[in-house]
């Protein structure tokens, strides 16, 4: 099993809503099977060739926030919409399970000062991402305990750099396999 890990939140600044705030934080985890993930590196890819085809961009990434917002060289392309309709109908057809964790004041204190015990791995107690990013981790460790699957994380660049390890600590008794970075 992969499974890729990303974060995503809105604005700082979220209005007057007691239960959607700025400070809110959400960890998504899109669940692969091993024999999938080529074929999904390759579709990537040929979309990214494909974007700097019709526009002479060369993205390395589908960053969704810089497509919606039109940063960077999103901003110079006009394919914004096209991308999103190309996901949707990619998903439509695989319909990969997604883990989706979110933390905000109120998931901190309920948890009553636990955050502190199990945040690994070098993140922060504090912050709201890292602990989504735990949970998230303790929901994969429990949904998939006992099942002896390997298991591959990938985790988003915005934590750790590209090829760090991560995980090592949460899942050193895994059953099988495990690779986290």
């Amino acid at each position: 099993m992969h499974i890729a890990i990303d974060d995503t939140y809105g604005p700082l600044t979220h209005g007057s809503s007691r239960y959607v705030t700025g400070k809110r934080r959400t960890q998504v985890g899109v669940l692969f099977e091993d024999n999938e993930v080529d074929n999904i590196r390759q579709q990537v890819r040929g979309c990214l060739t494909l974007i700097h085809e019709s526009t002479g961009e060369r993205p390395d990434e589908f960053h969704f926030v810089d497509i919606y917002n039109r940063k960077g060289l999103w901003g110079r392309a006009r394919e914004d919409l096209q991308v999103f309709e190309a996901f949707a109908h990619i998903y439509s057809q695989y319909r990969w399970p997604v883990m989706i964790q979110t933390v905000d004041k109120r998931t901190v204190r309920d948890l009553k000062g636990l955050n502190k015990k199990f945040v690994f791995e070098g993140l922060s107690p504090n912050d709201f991402s890292h602990i989504a990013l735990c949970l998230l981790c303790l929901r994969i460790r429990l949904r998939f305990k006992g099942t002896n699957e390997p298991l591959t994380l990938l985790l988003d660049e915005g934590l750790k750099k590209a090829g760090q390890s991560f995980g090592d600590q949460l899942f050193k008794n895994w059953s099988s396999v495990f690779v986290g970075r």
